[in-house]
């Protein structure tokens, strides 16, 4: 049958008329608010869900599309999108598949505590033959914090099979995390095993959960697996990264881990909603990890309850756990530890113990040979607590190469610390230090066995501290230039006060207190900044209890009496009060304050002599290490000193006293100071110290004696009596160190003549080897009464001469040069008796004279010369002995007259030891309290 082309046309004209009329209708139907609304109330029905649709429409391919879509239960979104597409043919209805399904912009909201429940009731069987998500996200809810965002999702997937036996594998990239996912489900719903690999190249989702400051690109990667077993669910999973994410860490916690990596395994109970961990292992920078436990999954938060082990973790790494300057440390090291966590993840309770031995710790000015470490903790709602920790070091350094250094063999510290967010940082601790020592490098000033008991308390350590502190010195001894002490029965005891006022690294003290047994206390109020690296104070030091022969015999007489025997005899008594300023740094500061004591006291320790009671009111302004180079424009203020007697057992000197003035390091004396002293009376005048501090043993003064007498100093003295006066001036005396010089002369108006003695010098004149420098003059001494007094006969005459380069060391002539002979005075005859023949014959020749002269003895008693003397040089303990006159090589000690009697003395002995002269002396000492004399 033949049809026409004009049917044909007509026919498809009405065929197409029919389809776009059929095709308009469904698409009015389609986007009407009834099928809307129904289509909303079956889905929501069907599902048991929320399912609202803002707007459906048919696509030119018969594709339903919705727009505006969201899907909830119980209040709770659990999908959103701006429009879904949904392919499907009629046969699909039969077969309950959906040939396609395009999902554009959804966002799925997952909540960490339903990821795990059971859902109620049987899924639906239902297969989808394609998937496709273009730019999706899905979004993680925690409970806690910021959600995390995982955006722009783009998957493709085929034959999906939801409700029964399946074989689903997914593959999509994920811009966001700059990888790809991949989701693979098999099994039937009884035993469905699920897999996810998530694959991450560089940075993405983990941008947002590293510090905004990170650089550093991060990669993810994730795989999970979980299978259905008899009682819910095997899981087992592993993430890697090579950079953990530091906001999943509290805030008070600030550590780096760096690369993890981790694994776990367990199983998951759909009734109790609890993932059982059996196994635990991650592997980070920080160390390795093990442990198994449980997760509550039901629960908001989520709820922990695990045992874990912490291996091998680095001191370094916990150094952002650390206050300054500790943080600065370089520290050698790992840290194990057993943890064990209970609560919320996100907040869970923590207790433990941390433990390690052998680290090593070093810095610039510090470095520590071996520390371990023994730390029971807890952490609970972000409060950490350690509770009687103990710290061990052997072989503590401080103090950089060349500069003061402090060495510790041990110490050890035991305590307790607090911290968390609304709790600053408090630590109570006691301490040890064993066998220290400190040494200032190029000076003697050395400390050795410093053993130390103490104990310490510190709030807000970590902010502005307050501290308490209390350290017991059990044994020093210390080596300060010459001053050698062992503090081991002083008993030192620091306390300590203060607070550290971070911004300005300042210490305050308020006070510090040191106390010695003997001495006294002395108190420090002030502050100090700048303490570990170049400290600046301001002090104010204060004492009302210095014991001055405490003071005395440990920091004086106990130290310098072996070099000076005079100082072993010497005792004080009284006490002092100190009130004084201290400013400046280390290298310079000065001291300014004032000084004062009363019934002070000195005297030889048998009570022979005495000085006091003394008092004293000083100001004073001292600057270490020297006196500032500028001068004062105002007078500085004057003190006072008065000793109210100085008593000998011959003698009594009344009061002494004036005004004086310490002022930049001089210590002078502005005023003369008189002084009544045996009959006569001795003036001292510009008496000072020019640097008390940078040279103490240099003084200089002036020293006037008017009639002094003789009789009264030789009496108290001890030596033969004698008569006479004592009277001189010396423009300046000058101590400088050991030696002490003069200029200027005393005179002696002693046996009706006169002995001037000049160019005096001492050296180490507080050391029992003082050796005593000067020369004499001798002019009209009486021989007569001079002989008398020291019993060496009698002689008549009058006697003069010089004695040049005298030295006297230890009390005996060590060097000399003398020329001492007779004059001839009008009136005055010149004789001598036997007995001084005799003794004069002993000391030029060693022997005695009584045979020489006994057949002269009975006629005479005396004989008469015309000249004694003589000339001697003393050196080496050799002395040459010379005559007044020398004739035919002889050398005559005593020249005869050419009227009888007479008698000539001639020195046979010309060159002898010292020695031997002071053993003839002897020999005529003898002869006088033997009275073996000889009678002529």
């Amino acid at each position: 049958m033949k049809i026409s082309k004009r049917k044909l046309a007509v026919g498809g004209g009405l065929l197409l008329f029919f389809f776009l009329l059929g095709y308009t209708v469904i698409y009015l139907v389609v986007r009407s608010e009834g099928l809307r609304a129904r289509v909303e109330s079956e889905l929501s029905a069907r599902t048991g869900y929320e399912v609202k649709i803002t707007a459906l429409r048919l696509t030119p391919w018969l594709a339903l599309a919705a727009s505006g879509i969201s899907v909830s239960k119980d209040g709770q979104l659990l999908l959103q999108g701006e429009r879904a597409v949904v392919f499907f043919s009629p046969r699909d209805f039969f077969y309950r598949r959906i040939s396609h399904i395009s999902l554009e912009q959804p966002m799925f909201p997952l909540y960490l505590q339903d990821l795990f429940n059971s859902s109620e009731g049987a899924l639906p069987r239902l297969s989808i033959g394609a998937l496709n998500i273009e730019d999706g996200e899905i979004v993680l809810e925690t409970g806690q914090g910021k959600p995390l965002a995982l955006r722009s999702i783009f998957l493709r997937a085929r034959n999906l099979n939801l409700g029964g036996e399946t074989g689903l594998e997914l593959r999509a990239d994920v811009p966001a995390v700059k990888g790809s996912a991949r989701l693979s489900v098999s099994g039937a719903p009884e035993a469905r095993r699920i897999e996810i690999v998530l694959d991450q190249e560089e940075e993405g989702l983990m941008k947002e959960l590293l510090p905004k400051t990170a650089e550093k690109k991060t990669a993810l990667k994730a795989g999970f697996q979980i299978r259905r077993d008899n009682d819910g669910y095997e899981v087992e999973g592993t993430v890697g990264s090579d950079r953990f994410p530091a906001k999943l860490l509290p805030a008070a916690m600030p550590l780096d881990l760096g690369a993890v990596n981790a694994t776990f395994k367990g199983n998951y109970s759909p009734e109790k909603n609890t993932l059982a961990l059996k196994k635990v292992n991650l592997v980070s920078a920080m160390g390795t990890l093990n442990g198994e436990g449980a997760v509550a999954l039901g629960g908001t938060p989520i709820g922990l309850n695990a045992t874990l082990r912490l291996r091998d973790l680095p001191l370094e790494a916990l150094k952002p756990l650390l206050p300054a300057p500790f943080s600065a440390l370089v520290y050698r090291g790992k840290v194990a530890g057993d943890l064990n966590l209970s609560g919320a993840y996100n907040d869970p309770a923590i207790t433990g113990l941390a433990w390690n031995d052998g680290a090593q710790v070093s810095g610039e000015k510090i470095s520590i040979a071996q520390l371990s470490l023994k730390i029971p903790f807890q952490w609970a709602h972000s409060l950490f607590q350690i509770k009687t920790g103990r710290v061990q070091g052997k072989d503590f350094l401080f103090g950089a190469k060349g500069e003061t250094q402090l060495k510790i063999p041990g110490a050890s510290l035991q305590g307790d610390l607090t911290t968390g967010p609304q709790k600053p940082l408090e630590l109570a601790a006691d301490f040890q230090i064993l066998n220290g020592g400190f040494s200032i490098s190029g000076e003697s000033k050395v400390g050795e066995h410093l053993n130390v008991k103490g104990g310490f308390t510190c709030r807000d350590c970590a902010g502005d501290a307050a501290f308490t502190g209390e350290a017991r010195v059990e044994s020093l001894e210390l080596l300060w230039n010459k001053f050698f002490g062992d503090f081991k029965d002083q008993k030192p005891v620091i306390k300590v006060e203060g607070s550290y006022r971070r911004n300005s690294d300042e210490v305050a003290l308020n006070p510090l207190q040191v106390s010695l047994d003997s001495v006294g206390r002395l108190q420090l109020i002030g502050s100090v900044r700048h303490l570990l690296a170049d400290p600046a104070f301001q002090l104010e030091a204060r004492t009302d209890d210095l014991r001055h022969a405490g003071f005395y015999d440990f920091f004086i007489r106990d130290t310098f009496k072996a070099s000076y025997p005079v100082l072993g005899q010497i005792a004080l008594a009284g006490q002092s009060r100190l009130a004084v300023r201290a400013e400046g740094s280390r290298e310079s500061f000065t001291v300014e304050g004032r000084l004062r004591f009363e019934q002070g006291e000195i005297q030889e320790r048998t009570g022979r002599w005495r000085v006091g009671p003394m008092a004293l009111d000083l100001p004073l302004r001292l600057r270490f290490p020297q006196a500032p180079k500028e001068i004062a424009s105002v007078s500085p203020p004057i003190g006072r000193f008065s000793i109210h007697e100085i008593k000998t057992p011959s003698s009594t000197i009344p009061e002494v006293n004036g005004p004086l003035v310490l002022w930049n390091n001089s210590l002078r004396f502005p005023e003369a100071i008189p002084i009544s002293l045996f009959g006569g009376s001795c003036r001292i005048e510009k008496l000072a110290w020019s640097d008390v501090v940078g040279a103490p043993s240099e003084l200089s003064f002036s020293l006037g004696l008017n009639g002094l007498q003789l009789l009264d100093l030789t009496e108290a003295l001890g030596w033969y009596r004698f008569g006479g006066t004592l009277s001189g001036s010396i423009p300046e005396v000058q101590l400088e160190g050991d030696s002490l010089r003069s200029n200027g002369s005393i005179t002696l108006n002693m046996f009706g003549g006169r002995i001037a003695i000049g160019a005096m010098e001492v050296q180490r004149h507080l050391s029992p080897v003082r050796s005593i420098k000067m020369t004499a003059m001798l002019e009209g001494l009486d021989l007569e009464q001079a002989s008398a007094t020291f019993e060496f006969g009698r002689i008549s005459g009058v006697l003069a001469g010089t004695v040049e380069d005298l030295v006297i060391t230890q009390g005996q002539p060590s060097e000399f040069k003398a020329d001492i002979q007779t004059v001839e005075k009008p009136g005055v005859s010149q004789w001598i008796s036997v007995e001084a023949l005799n003794k004069i014959t002993v000391l030029s020749s060693g022997n005695e004279a009584g045979l020489l002269y006994s057949g002269l003895a009975g006629f005479f008693d005396f004989f008469r010369y015309s000249k004694l003397g003589f000339k001697a040089t003393l050196k080496n303990d050799k002395i040459k002995l010379r005559g007044i006159e020398t004739r035919g090589g002889q050398e005559f000690l005593v020249v005869g007259t050419l009227l009888p009697p007479t008698v000539n003395i001639v020195s046979h002995s010309q060159e002898i030891g010292f020695s031997e002269l002071l053993r003839r002396f002897e020999r005529v000492k003898e002869t006088e309290s033997s009275g073996s004399s000889v009678k002529p």
